[in-house]
């Protein structure tokens, strides 16, 4: 969820003067935690990818944490606009 907000706050904070609009949901289910966080920036998400010199940057692996620790994430279009963030973890023991 730490990674999630932190890019909405720091990404969507240059598109409103006074302040982000950002909203954080929690569903837990049976066997999944689901994480969502809006935002009212409307540009999509970018995983960067990994290697180089862009691992070395303070910036730019959030995605690729949710990426690694999530069992699958993706975003939507938020009505009127700005977008969704989710991220789906599994609540059952590792095995």
């Amino acid at each position: 969820m730490t990674e999630l907000a932190a890019n909405a706050v720091t990404h969507a904070a240059s598109h409103r003067p006074d302040g982000p609009d950002v909203r954080l949901g929690f569903r837990l289910e049976p066997a999944h935690l689901l994480l969502t966080v809006t935002d009212p920036d409307d540009r999509p998400p970018v995983r960067q990818p990994p290697g180089g010199e862009a691992d070395l940057e303070e910036h730019g692996r959030g995605l690729r944490i949710v990426d690694a620790l999530s069992e699958a994430w993706g975003w939507f279009p938020a009505v009127p606009a700005g977008k969704t963030v989710w991220a789906r973890l599994s609540t059952r023991p590792p095995t």
